[in-house]
């Protein structure tokens, strides 16, 4: 089975603004440990409590699971191969499993304790690099009959045990990643033998199947693809800086964003992206992991140290609490660690209103009710804005004669007056 595919001019191929951003402090910010014993931890995934990341040890190879609620920490059992790059949706790991013949995809639930199951078998297999959403699997094929240079994505759903082809030409293709709910798959399609002409595409399944479309133009390098289902992120490199990018995944507006230094390597979650930045700790230049809010515009930084923290994987959970997993450089060993926090949240509007008279500013919850009235003056009060951490709102008033700036407690409570001059002030931001 093939996928249908979209020509380029459909992906709404267009510029991509740079955003302005606001630095926000994690807060409760907890990092522990999932594993730092001997060998090489790296790779984690998470999805709810689970996470699992490969560890390798003396030569051999094996994909491991942690419960983050118990802190329990369990081996997939190998069956006498190794087992590497691994992924996870609720209960169900995947995982590339070698043997002297074959590299397959192999299925195991964390919850029954296995055993694990070989996806899709055929003899001499060349798979790798498996994700996970739902009921849907990616990887990447070098097996095909027909392929050119490189691999190809495939895409199996688990329910029907039907694998399909999505794509099918002579330049090789990387990295799948699956939403969440298994109804989008991306990647990354590359010029060949280079990394610096790699486009990004996306397929969505519907009741026809899978239709894929070319997300980024030719002739830009870009990689390290994730999707929620209703975005692609990825990184891309502008100028010969290396930033992080997303858009619609059916095609749309291209967003960028501009942070100092280079970053790369994003995953999202609902409206959270994590990713690699190169930052500066104590005077010592490193890689640490950082989380953007694409609801607030607001960047968090959640390590500090002088290690290299790379490999995120982000996790949001349906109370709001921030998981992300990664891979910290300790030494001459890699170890796997956990960060989590609470953003905040956003499930209020402000906004300014008429309603009683002159305008005056109200809030009220995300789904209409729990109108509360703010301001009550005889000035104009209007464009409130939140602060990041939805504690104050500021406003533009004509309270005192001109408009001026004011900012106040969510509630309407302790007002202060921040600018006075003979100018007129209006839609502040913080």
């Amino acid at each position: 089975m093939t996928a249908l595919l979209v020509p380029v001019a459909s992906a709404g191929i267009s510029p991509s603004p740079a955003l302005a951003t606001t630095t926000g402090v994690p807060s409760g910010l907890v990092i522990f440990t999932v594993n730092a014993g001997p060998g090489e931890q790296s790779d984690p995934h998470i999805s709810g409590n689970r996470v699992t990341y490969t560890s390798s040890i003396g030569g051999d190879s094996e994909i491991r699971y942690h419960d983050l609620a118990t802190g329990s920490d369990t081996a997939i059992p190998t069956a006498a191969s190794l087992d590497v790059l691994s992924d996870v949706s609720g209960s169900t790991a995947v995982v590339t499993r070698l043997t002297a013949t074959a590299s397959a995809i192999a299925g195991y639930d964390t919850a029954t304790g296995g055993p694990a199951v070989v996806l899709d078998p055929q003899p001499g297999s060349f798979r790798r690099d498996p994700s996970i959403g739902g009921n849907t699997v990616a990887w990447e094929d070098l097996g095909t009959v027909t392929q050119g240079t490189g691999p190809e994505i495939v895409a199996y759903d688990i329910g029907s045990a039907t694998a399909t082809r999505l794509t099918d030409d002579s330049l090789p293709d990387f990295g799948p990643a699956v939403a969440p709910d298994g109804s989008v798959i991306a990647w990354t399609k590359c010029a060949p033998n280079t990394f610096d002409d790699c486009t990004v595409w996306s397929a969505a399944r519907g009741p026809a199947g899978w239709a894929t479309i070319q997300l980024t133009p030719t002739g830009e390098r870009h990689g390290h693809v994730d999707t929620n289902g209703s975005l692609v992120v990825y990184s891309g490199v502008v100028a010969g800086d290396s930033d992080i990018f997303w858009r619609p995944a059916g095609g749309g507006v291209e967003r960028r964003l501009a942070l100092p230094g280079p970053q790369f390597g994003p995953s999202i979650s609902g409206h959270l992206i994590a990713f690699v930045s190169f930052e500066t700790t104590a005077g010592i230049f490193n890689e640490d992991i950082m989380v953007y809010d694409l609801d607030t515009d607001t960047v968090y930084r959640l390590t500090t140290t002088q290690a290299d923290e790379t490999q995120p994987d982000l996790w949001v959970t349906p109370g709001g609490l921030v998981r992300v997993v990664y891979t910290a450089q300790e030494g001459t060993e890699t170890n796997v660690f956990a960060a989590t926090f609470s953003p905040p949240r956003r499930d209020k509007i402000a906004f300014s209103s008429t309603r009683d008279g002159n305008a005056e500013i109200y809030s009220m919850n995300a789904n209409g009710t729990g109108l509360a009235r703010l301001t009550s003056t005889p000035g104009v009060d209007t464009t409130p804005a939140w602060s990041p951490d939805g504690a104050r709102i500021v406003f533009s008033s004509t309270r005192d004669g001109n408009a001026e700036i004011y900012s106040m407690n969510a509630n309407g409570s302790g007002l202060t007056r921040l600018t006075t001059h003979l100018g007129i002030d209006t839609t502040p931001a913080w």
